[in-house]
């Protein structure tokens, strides 16, 4: 635990393909989410934020994406890590 909040380790494939991130943040927002907004403004890089601050960021590059979860009470805010998703299989040629 960090100073400021929990961050979880990547989390491992087994835990993601039981509990999906999509389902996951779901979850956690009762299915109340849509865009981010920044400045008044819809953020297009697919970021979401659930009426109740949990927010959702897609993975960039080699990082999977995060849920990130608001401080609450005395609980600190948290971070879920999510593996990136794997590479595209190409096709056999024949």
């Amino acid at each position: 635990m960090s100073a400021d909040g929990l961050t979880s380790d990547v989390l491992k494939q087994q835990f993601v393909a039981v509990i999906p991130r999509a389902e996951t943040f779901d979850k956690l927002t009762g299915g109340q989410s849509g865009p981010t907004v920044i400045k008044g403004a819809e953020d297009s890089s697919g970021k979401l934020t659930g009426t109740n601050g949990i927010r959702y960021r897609p993975g960039i590059g080699s990082n999977g994406p995060r849920i990130d979860i608001p401080a609450n009470g005395n609980k600190p805010h948290e971070t879920l890590h999510y593996p990136p998703p794997p590479p595209p299989v190409e096709p056999i040629q024949k």
